[in-house]
């Protein structure tokens, strides 16, 4: 049962069908004591505007190449494994805008609600990716940092170890997409690089770049409701193959 009092079947049959037809950490909520994110961009609405050209992701997106991977430093074949690993999960979500920069980001958020977000890449050779996301004062990035194999987004010196990790950078967001529906919301701001501290973070809404398939929507909606409980994941009366699609993307994005 779910915590709504429904059977899971009841809720999920139709994505069921669907799918087999096509085949913590808890940081201070102390308001006077806040989380404090570093923007990598204090310009947030001033970026030259410019006509827009529509995404196009690539039909069969290509591998990481090796010098996107050096990117940052790895220092065995697990990080390379995990850095490959998260490209194919963020090449699966949709919202991963793969060869665009800060003024492509701007441009594509500028327009959108407050609360959107995508994946891009970091303009930094020094990081991997950047997270783009649209303010009350329009669109700003904050770069996600990989350190001894663990993704993190950027944050004041005296904070770095008291930030959340995680071991993908889709977990990352999901993390951040629910504590902006909590309570502890409030304890966790944006600081840009002129020392403005009056942003609370919030993610809402993906921008996806492309249509995502019905199987990956199924996975998705099912995850929405199993979470992360592996028991019942387990349980479910389904094939293993399915079972096996479910577990490969673990995430409700």
């Amino acid at each position: 049962m779910l915590s709504n009092g429904l059977n899971f079947w009841e809720t999920e049959r139709i994505c069921l069908l669907c799918f087999a037809a096509e085949h913590t950490y808890i940081l201070s909520s102390d308001n006077d004591h806040p989380i404090v994110l570093t923007l990598s961009n204090s310009d947030m609405a001033c970026a030259k505007r410019g006509p827009l050209l529509p995404y196009t992701a690539a039909a069969n997106p290509p591998n990481p190449s090796a010098a996107k991977i050096t990117h940052t430093v790895l220092d065995s074949t697990d990080d390379i494994a995990r850095i490959c690993d998260t490209y194919r999960h963020l090449q699966e979500c949709g919202f991963y805008y793969e060869g665009i920069y800060l003024q492509d980001a701007v441009k594509l958020l500028e327009k959108k609600p407050v609360g959107t977000f995508l994946v891009r890449d970091s303009a930094d050779s020094r990081y991997l990716f950047a997270l783009s996301v649209q303010t009350e004062r329009g669109p700003t990035s904050i770069r996600v940092h990989y350190v001894n194999g663990l993704f993190r987004l950027d944050a004041e010196a005296n904070l770095l170890d008291n930030m959340p990790h995680f071991e993908c950078v889709l977990k990352l967001i999901d993390y951040y997409v629910n504590l902006s529906q909590s309570d502890k919301a409030r304890s966790h701001i944006w600081l840009d690089q002129n020392g403005r501290r009056d942003l609370h973070i919030r993610l809402c809404q993906p921008l996806y770049c492309r249509v995502r398939s019905l199987q990956h929507l199924c996975r998705t909606r099912i995850l929405k409701s199993v979470g992360e409980r592996e028991r019942e994941m387990e349980q479910l009366p389904v094939p293993k193959a399915i079972t096996a699609f479910l577990r490969d993307y673990p995430y409700p994005l």
